[in-house]
């Protein structure tokens, strides 16, 4: 059969549906008494009455609540329902047994409303109140009975009804010889009533009960048969129910005044017709309830009517059921289950298979190239060509199946300009439906990889290849043209294999979602040949970290901007724009919404109004980027589709979304929106006392001890009760509304006395507020000791104690007083001491480098003025002396800025050349710490009016911090460009921009950058900050001077950006006619030769002119800044020692580690790591504890030498040092070490064989223990380690250095330097000395022969061991061997020494 339909050319079927509409259902589920409900009827108040087979109940938008007979009622048998139009807001109940009563809601009690005629045996079928001058009830019974309760004009305005009078209405007698049983009542032309009877119509005078003629001709059906429900329509048409006839329609004469009826032809669910509500406009629905379910017409005039499917009624009586259309606009019916609402909002709408779709699950969407509004519709059972025209106008065109079942989950469509259809489906490949041929055609057998894989998403590209995004295969880029194809997976996809959505740009350009390898690229290449098509590669934008957790996109759209939006499995929405690639991803916050799992969206698109929509598991969700705004569209907001698919959504430039979901295709339409023009009446629901409920009549009088209030409130809005907001204030307590909020009650505790107003007001979901609040008056009354006799005895008593205290208190007032303003000046001066002290510590920081470096030199042109070092000496001490200078005239020029005493020397000249010529300046600077230094300018004179000295200030401030914090390989720009005349700046300006690619400035830091003495830290730095503060103040208040601005713009982590605008004051002619012309505008590099060095150093900075001295002491110099790290170095270059040097503590940490070198010589002020945490943390370390440390610091006091001193330095050094001091103290340090070295190296001497015991008695033994317990106790446990480790392996020939630092945990230069510094053996000789002794204790004690031992001392042969022993003995171990009979004890007691020595 399956077969049998592939052959088919189309298969074409036109189905009459329309859009399933949104509803909510209401059942025993949802608290609903029972599910047979029978009547309807709204109050004042707005709640929902609803009458069902255990009474009579109201739903406030919460809950539903059952009316018993403790509230009045005479039994619940309650069959009619009707709101009075009184001002009371009550509600008209009719029972079984012919009574009527009436409900008050003040109260929420039940009184009967006793007839002056009784005798009304039979139930009451129809209420219908009015309130036209005179109070009007007429009540229609089953037994045929119609009266009429009436109360004169003015009377019965209380909230219960007075006793009426009752006016009998007799009816024709029908051939039973009863009168026909009353099933509805509507309002009639002209002041007269229509009745719908078991036998017809009746149209009745109200005033004096008389019939009045039908109007003609009309059918048999309203004449003579039962008729079960009427109305009358606000336009003057009448729709009338019949019970076998369908429905019709009485047109005003206007409307041409005929007679039109629907039936099941019509499209009526069924003939029998039992209420009908029409809505208001030449627009409006009219629904008809039928007895197998809910209809409704599009519009009065509609030809058709639509059939609801599953709203059929099931219930005892043939005839029960009704419909409410509340002032909201929510259509409320009867149905089988229960109740059910249809919103008034129609801006979302259905199609499901019972609109013809194959299937229910919407996978994939695509707008058709044919006729306009066709959209091709991908399901989990096939592709269909939907057309979602107006009702019956919908047609769907389902296309034939393919084989097996899963070739028909269509995950992908593409529609092509010669009409092919592209379906990719799930584990079938990608097919091509032709429609000329009306068959399909599968790729699956020339693109072997698409076998069994799935297709996620298609494109076309501006070259007409199609590209195929597999969840297996990666990407196939298929040519039509040549049936050639290129597949691109693994490495050549920049390591993605699931690709989930492809994205054709504005531009042509392809970008792909991948999972785990984020979003791609897709970048053109030269083509292999001339005429071929260009290949492709592809880029990876904003790639994470190797350890980082990988990101998945499954979903992208692009924006009017050209802005990517992009969705994420885990991590929601991120936004990227291809204009600034150097952003990177931005993730958008979302506000989370219970249960729709809004990190984990199936799809997101962007509409033609700008907003973005993602695709949840409950909805949708629009997000505003312009205000951040979101909104949600879940089930109660109409959208009924439940959860929607990966990437099935479509936007139109109208507004309009489509979106797949699991239970159909949602179309939303902005112009459906209907605001909820009702707000909601609050009201008090209860009061509680200590949390207790009270009954409380209003103006009630508290006692004082009564003073912990909860009031609870409600409003009722049916549409979307959830989204009502409260706003409720006391009054006498409080003036400002609390909330909006959620909440239905609201606490006071410890309420003093007094007289008090709760007002409570409430909003519906489109922010409309209630006009008047809900109020409840009452009032605590104060306790007997605050009454006003108790007040006045008060007085009294203390009118005599008051005159004596006076004096008394006058003095205390005063006396306070002095203290209070003593203890504000001790604050102030306190404040004072504490600015001045924070500034002068950081100043005397600052200014004890300069002066290390003046100092250290100026000695060194005392003591050696013959040296050729001198000049370079002198010119270091030139250049600190002048840096301290800069930093007098910054202090002072602040100074004369804060008494208003500097003045601008302004002068004509071209600030372009000036910013040059101070950028070159700066060239050897940047280049000896490898950044680019960058001056870009204008190729004309750039004419300004300024000071050049202060210019110079500014840029020298600017320039030197952006040098300072950028680091190497960075890249510092100076540009100046020119401003165009504005409002505020009629001459234009000229701006001056400084941007470097440093750590940024974080965001709280920059109000209070440019303040006096604020140090900005950088992000994610615990380093202390360096600097005076007062550069960047400095800048400002000159730039204020000149009539400019400064300001900065910072992205942690990217750079910082200062710009400093100035007005041009003169006209450019007078200043161009000064100005010489320009060489060139841009400057790079250095300006000037650099100082030659007499030192060379590599990358790691080791003195190469010395590194052929091997042994040489390796000293590591630890110092950011570069003057006073080169003068430590030109300092111990002389003594020749090996140096390294670092720039920051981590930096020299590291190098310290890996070089393990014989002292460091540390800053402790220094970014990261300072010099303290360094020292501790190289003690702490087996590899470098033995290292000594020496620190240097512009710290002088005891307290800063005693820190250093506790965390382990060996030696400590204020700044400025002298440079023979630091000499001595590295030379005594290192001898030291050479002294625990000498003590460890004369425990294994090179022993003669004229004594060969001698040597190893135990004396040696000991100065071998004196010379380690000198040790710290990392350095005693790394030597026991060592030798623990040299005798496990002693008999392992292949036993080396290597091995030896792999059993200790050591690298293998870290064992060599630690070793050798602590022994002044290297680990081979101290491993080859070990063996030898060991294997002297041996032969002397004749344990073996001499191949026996040197196997056991782990040489490989005994010839390479005679050897190595002879050279160490000074004689053969044959001849030791011999000796050893004839040793005795002392041979024992040798042997013994050796095992503790080794």
């Amino acid at each position: 059969m399956r077969s049998a339909l592939n052959c088919l050319a189309v298969l074409l079927s036109l189905v009459a549906v329309g859009q399933t509409l949104p509803s909510r259902s209401f059942s025993l589920a949802e608290g609903l008494p029972e599910t047979s409900v029978s009547a309807l009827a709204q109050d004042g108040l707005g709640r929902l009455w609803l009458v069902s087979e255990v009474g009579a109940a109201w739903y406030d938008g919460h809950a539903f609540h059952s009316l018993t007979t403790q509230s009045g009622l005479p039994n619940t048998r309650v069959t009619a329902l009707a709101a009075d139009p009184g001002p009371a807001s009550g509600l008209w109940m009719g029972l079984r047994d012919g009574s009527l009563c009436y409900f008050n809601p003040t109260s929420e009690r039940v009184q009967r409303v006793t007839p002056r005629v009784l005798g009304y045996p039979t139930d009451v079928r129809a209420i219908l109140a009015r309130n036209t001058g005179a109070r009007r009830v007429w009540v229609g019974t089953g037994g045929g009975d119609l009266y009429c309760l009436r109360w004169p004009q003015g009377q019965n305005r209380g909230a219960w009804p007075a006793a009426p009078l009752v006016q009998q209405v007799p009816l024709p007698i029908g051939p039973g010889g009863q009168p026909p049983a009353i099933n509805a009542l509507a309002l009639g032309p002209a002041g007269a009533l229509w009745v719908a009877t078991d036998q017809g119509l009746l149209l009745v005078d109200e005033d004096t009960g008389q019939p009045r003629a039908l109007p003609e001709p009309l059918a048999a059906a309203l004449t003579t048969g039962p008729v079960l429900g009427l109305n009358a329509a606000p336009d003057g048409r009448l729709w009338v129910g019949t019970e076998r006839a369908g429905l019709f329609v009485l047109d005003t004469p206007a409307a041409g005044g005929g007679v039109r009826q629907y039936t099941i032809v019509q499209g009526l669910c069924s003939d029998k017709v039992l209420r009908i509500v029409a809505e208001p406009g030449s627009a409006g629905r009219v629904w008809v309830l039928t007895g197998q379910g809910l209809s409704y017409l599009e519009r009065a005039t509609a030809p058709v009517a639509r059939c609801l499917p599953g709203t059929g009624l099931v219930s005892h009586s043939y005839r029960r059921g009704d419909l409410l259309r509340d002032r909201e606009g929510n259509l409320w019916a009867t149905s089988a289950n229960g109740l059910t609402q249809y919103p008034p909002d129609a801006r979302f709408a259905l199609f499901g298979t019972t609109d013809g779709l194959p299937g229910a699950k919407v996978y994939a969407l695509a707008r058709a190239r044919g006729a306009s509004g066709d959209y091709w519709v991908g399901t989990n059972n096939g592709l269909a060509l939907l057309h979602p025209g107006p009702f019956p106008a919908t047609r769907c065109q389902v296309l034939p199946q393919r084989e097996p079942d899963t070739y028909n989950i269509i995950r992908a469509v593409l529609e092509r300009a010669n009409g092919d259809v592209w379906a990719g489906a799930t584990k079938g490949g990608t097919a091509i439906w032709k429609p000329r041929q009306a068959r399909w055609f599968s790729l699956n057998d020339q693109i072997p990889e698409l076998s069994d894989a799935t297709v996620a998403s298609l494109a076309e590209d501006r070259h007409g290849r199609i590209w195929l995004a597999t969840e297996t295969q990666g990407l196939i880029v298929y040519d039509p043209a040549t049936a050639q194809h290129q597949q691109y997976v693994g490495p050549t996809l920049a390591g993605a294999r699931r690709v989930m959505k492809l994205l054709r740009s504005h531009t042509g350009t392809i970008w792909l979602g991948t999972e785990n390898s984020g979003l791609l690229e897709a970048q053109e290449t030269t083509p292999a040949s001339p005429g071929a098509l260009p290949g492709l590669r592809f880029r990876a934008v904003a790639p994470r970290p190797a350890r980082a957790e990988p990101l998945s996109i499954f979903s992208m759209s692009e924006d009017g901007h050209g802005q990517l939006w992009l969705s994420s499995f885990g991590e929601g929405m991120f936004c990227y724009d291809p204009a600034h690639p150097i952003a990177g991803l931005r993730r958008v916050p979302l506000q989370d919404i219970p249960g729709a799992h809004v990190n984990n969206p199936y799809f997101v698109q962007c509409d033609a109004g700008g907003a973005v929509w993602l695709g949840t598991t409950r909805g949708l969700l629009r997000y505003t980027p312009a205000t951040g705004r979101q909104d949600f569209f879940g089930r109660e907001e109409g959208f009924i589709g439940q959860e929607t698919g990966i990437n099935a959504v479509l936007a139109e430039p109208n507004g309009v979304l489509w979106a797949g979901t699991v239970a159909g295709l949602m179309r939303y339409t902005p112009a459906g929106a209907h605001p909820n023009r009702v707000p909601p009446r609050p009201q008090l629901t209860g009061f509680r006392l200590f949390m207790h409920d009270t009954v409380l009549l209003p103006n009630a009088r508290l006692p004082h001890r009564l003073n912990y209030l909860t009031f609870d409130y409600g409003a009722t809005s049916l549409t979307t009760p959830g989204r009502v907001r409260y706003q409720y204030r006391l009054a006498g307590f409080e003036q400002p509304w609390n909330g909006p909020s959620a909440a239905r009650s609201a606490t006071y505790t410890n309420l003093p006395p007094g007289d008090y107003q709760f007002e409570v007001r409430a909003a519906n979901e489109d922010g409309l507020w209630s006009p008047q609040p809900a109020v409840f008056a009452f009032s605590v009354q104060p306790p007997w000791w605050r009454t006003w006799w108790a007040y006045l005895l008060y007085t009294s008593g203390f009118a005599c104690i008051m005159y004596g205290v006076r004096a008394y208190t006058r003095d205390r007032e005063r006396e306070r007083a002095d203290r209070q303003l003593e203890r504000q000046a001790l604050q102030h001066l306190q404040e004072l001491d504490r600015v001045k002290t924070d500034f002068f510590t950081n100043v005397s920081h600052e200014f004890r480098t300069p002066l290390t470096l003046i100092l250290g030199p100026a000695e060194v042109l005392a003591t050696d003025p013959a040296d050729p070092a001198v000049r370079r000496q002198g010119g270091l001490v030139l250049r600190n002396a002048r840096k301290l200078l800069t930093l007098i005239n910054q202090l002072l020029d602040l100074s004369k800025l804060e008494a208003g005493a500097l003045h601008l020397a302004l002068a004509p000249g071209d600030v372009a050349m000036a910013v040059r010529q101070l950028v070159s300046s700066f060239a050897v600077l940047a280049d000896s710490r490898h950044i680019v230094l960058e001056c870009q300018v204008p190729a004309q004179p750039v004419p300004l009016v300024f000071d050049a000295g202060k210019l110079d200030e500014i840029l020298t401030n600017l320039v030197a911090n952006a040098l300072h914090f950028t680091p190497a390989n960075g890249l510092v720009t100076v540009t100046v460009t020119e401003v165009p005349a504005t409002a505020a700046a009629p001459n234009g300006i000229v701006s001056i921009a400084v941007q470097d690619t440093g750590p940024g400035i974080a965001a709280e830091d920059l109000p209070y950058l440019f303040d006096r003495f604020f140090q900005a830290r950088s992000p994610g730095s615990e380093a202390r900050p360096t600097g005076t503060g007062i550069g960047l103040a400095l800048v400002r208040e000159l730039t204020v001077l000149h009539g400019g601005t400064v300001a900065v713009a910072s992205q942690p982590g990217v750079g910082s950006t200062f710009t400093v605008q100035l007005p041009h004051g003169l006209p450019i002619e007078s200043v161009h006619e000064a100005l010489p012309p320009i060489a060139g505008a841009t400057t790079q590099g250095p300006a000037y030769p650099e100082e030659p060095s007499s030192h060379i150093f590599d990358k790691q900075g080791f003195d190469i002119s010395a590194q052929s001295a091997s042994e040489r002491d390796l000293v590591l110099i630890i110092e950011d800044n570069d003057e006073v790290r080169e003068f430590i170095r030109t300092t111990l270059a002389p003594a020749g020692y090996r140096l390294l040097l670092a720039t920051t503590g981590d930096a020299g940490l590291a190098l310290a580690r890996a070089e393990v070198p014989d002292l460091v010589v540390s800053d402790v002020m220094m970014p990261g790591l300072d010099g303290y945490q360094v020292c501790a943390q190289l003690k702490a370390d087996v590899a470098t504890s033995h290292i000594p440390v020496v620190l240097l610091t512009a710290k002088s006091g005891p307290d800063a030498k005693l820190e250093g001193l506790e965390t382990g330095a060996d030696s400590f050094l204020a700044k400025p040092f002298n440079p023979r001091e630091l000499r001595a103290q590295v030379r005594n340090l290192l001898a030291l070490r050479r002294q625990v070295q000498a003590h460890f190296a004369a425990v294994a001497p090179a022993m003669p064989i004229t004594a060969p015991l001698a040597s190893l008695e135990p004396e040696q033994a000991a100065a071998h223990a004196a010379a380690a317990a000198g040790q710290l106790s990392l350095d005693q446990d790394f030597l026991r380690r060592v030798s623990e480790s040299m005798l496990r392996h002693l008999a392992d020939e292949s036993f080396g250095v290597d091995e030896l630092g792999a059993d200790i945990g050591l690298s293998r230069t870290q064992v060599h330097r630690k070793l050798k510094a602590l022994t002044g053996q290297s680990p081979g000789e101290r491993l080859r000395t070990t063996r030898l002794n060991r294997a002297l204790v041996l032969l002397q004690a004749q344990v073996g022969t001499v191949a026996e031992v040197a196997y056991q001392v782990g040489f490989g042969s005994p010839a390479a061991f005679s050897t190595a022993f002879s050279r160490q003995f000074g004689m053969p171990p044959s001849a030791v061997a011999r000796q050893g009979a004839g040793v005795g004890e002392g041979v024992a007691k040798a042997g013994i020494v050796v095992d503790k020595i080794q």
